[in-house]
């Protein structure tokens, strides 16, 4: 559940369906609770992970194959399957840059919004850094346990990242 730019807006990932869905709340009509539209079908079965970006744009991660997407105007624009099976959450560092926080490894990846707007489309695993880095991803972090499940950013600029199975909190320099 991602909020949007609008009030009573939300975007859902859902899953086995693979699809991006908008919901609008109307608190002034209970009877009509929501109503939604759907934004996209990825070719991946479940969306875990949505972040709405300044621009309009939605960057969304799946599972099990792990790719990030970036979409805009209701299509994808580039797709990046990371060497990971999940994509679980992200946080935006600034209008450019988001973190992405990846599941089997549990793993955190910088991401350059501009760079992977150009990226295109890949449809098999990235594994190479040096290719995720042309596309603008690179590794910020690595954690023991196999997924990090969530992001933070402290008052003082650290990054915290909360993982499963065994439920640690790590923290991050932001560089």
């Amino acid at each position: 559940l991602e909020p949007t730019n609008e009030p009573n807006k939300f975007l859902i990932g859902t899953g086995p369906e693979g699809k991006v869905v908008e919901i609008t709340l109307d608190p002034a009509n209970p009877t009509a609770a929501f109503t939604s539209r759907d934004i996209v079908k990825l070719e991946d079965p479940q969306v875990f992970a949505l972040k709405r970006l300044a621009d309009g744009a939605i960057l969304a991660g799946t599972s099990p194959k792990g790719a990030l997407y970036l979409i805009r105007d209701g299509q994808p624009v580039a797709r990046a399957p990371l060497p990971v099976d999940s994509i679980f959450d992200f946080l935006l560092l600034d209008e450019n840059t988001v973190l992405a926080a990846t599941g089997n490894p549990g793993r955190i990846y910088k991401i350059d919004l501009e760079k992977f707007a150009t990226a295109g489309i890949v449809a098999d695993k990235i594994t190479d850094i040096k290719i995720l880095a042309d596309r603008g991803i690179s590794l910020f972090g690595e954690v023991r346990d196999r997924n990090v499940r969530r992001l933070a950013a402290l008052p003082d600029g650290r990054i915290v990242a909360g993982s499963a199975p065994k439920g640690n909190i790590y923290t991050f320099p932001r560089e």
